[in-house]
C-alpha cells in the first residue's frame, strides 16, 4: 500500500503488480516545488547558519570530492545529506520529511541519470561549492540564485536519459522534453 501511495508501483486487474514508470510531469513539478523551497531555505541558512553547521557542510563536501565513479550510491546520497541539511539548519527539516514524500519521482529520474550516463560530477560539486560560499559569506542574492541554477540540471539533461530507456518514463503532452 505504501508503494502504491508514492505511486511507485500499479496494480493492474487479473494481471498482477508493477513498477511504476517515472511520470516526468511528477518530477518537473517536484523539481520545480524543490527550486523555490531550496530558494528560501538557502536564504535563511544564510543568517542561521552556525560555525557547525558550515563546517558539516564542508565535511559532506569534502567526502562527496573525495569519491570516484565507482561509487554512485555513496555520491546519490552525499548530493541529497548536503540538501537535507541546508533544510535542518534554516530549521525546516519538516519540510524536507514532506518533500522526500512527493518528491519520488524526481529522485527516481535523478538515479536513474547518474547511472545513464558517464555523468561529470564536478558541475555539482562546484554548485555546492559555490553554495556553501555563499551561505558562509551570508550573501542572500547569490545563495537564491545558485539554487535556481542547480535545479535546472534536469531539463537539460532529461532528453538523453530518456532516449536511453524510454521505456521507464511516463511523459506528459507538456513535458519539458
Amino acid at each position: 500500500m505504501r508503494l502504491r501511495e508514492q505511486e511507485l508501483v500499479e496494480t493492474r486487474p487479473k494481471s498482477g503488480t508493477y513498477v511504476s514508470k517515472i511520470s516526468m510531469e511528477h518530477a518537473e513539478n517536484a523539481c520545480f516545488l524543490r527550486e523555490k523551497l531550496e530558494r528560501s531555505v538557502l536564504i535563511k541558512c544564510c543568517s542561521a547558519a552556525s560555525p557547525e553547521q558550515k563546517h558539516r557542510l564542508e565535511q559532506i563536501l569534502a567526502e562527496s570530492e573525495s569519491l570516484d565513479h565507482s561509487e554512485t550510491r555513496r555520491f546519490f546520497d552525499l548530493d541529497n545529506l548536503f540538501h537535507e541539511t541546508c533544510f535542518v539548519i534554516a530549521g525546516r527539516h519538516m519540510l524536507w520529511d514532506w518533500m522526500k514524500s512527493v518528491n519520488t519521482h524526481f529522485e527516481r529520474y535523478n538515479w536513474l541519470r547518474m547511472v545513464s550516463q558517464d555523468l561529470d560530477w564536478e558541475p555539482i560539486r562546484r554548485q555546492h561549492r559555490r553554495i556553501l560560499e555563499a551561505i558562509k559569506r551570508g550573501d542572500t542574492d547569490a545563495a537564491s540564485y545558485l539554487a535556481e541554477t542547480h535545479l535546472h540540471l534536469m531539463p537539460e539533461e532529461q532528453g538523453p536519459v530518456i532516449a536511453l530507456h524510454p521505456d521507464y518514463f511516463e511523459l506528459s503532452k507538456d513535458s519539458a522534453i
